[in-house]
């Protein structure tokens, strides 16, 4: 079986534990003001963290780093 696009990019499956229901996972190729590009199976999109995680955060720590792996949804008819 040959490795998925994500299995080339470093996936353990031991990151599956954390796979929760309606999500996908992606690592974060590049940051721009908390706008992440996220590389995944389907291609490079477009991501802004929640706005939990944005009230939340305590400093620039707290955000997501390229080479993070996260987990993400859809929003149908968003662009990000």
């Amino acid at each position: 079986m040959s490795p998925s696009f994500l299995d080339c990019l470093g996936w353990d499956e031991q990151f599956a534990a954390h796979t929760r229901e309606g999500f996908e996972f992606g690592r974060i190729s590049i940051e721009y003001q908390h706008i992440y590009g996220i590389m995944t199976e389907s291609g490079e999109l477009l991501a802004e963290v929640t706005g939990t995680l944005r009230h939340e955060a305590r400093g620039p720590l707290d955000y997501p780093a390229v080479g993070d792996w996260v987990h993400f949804r859809m929003h149908p008819g968003g662009d990000r």
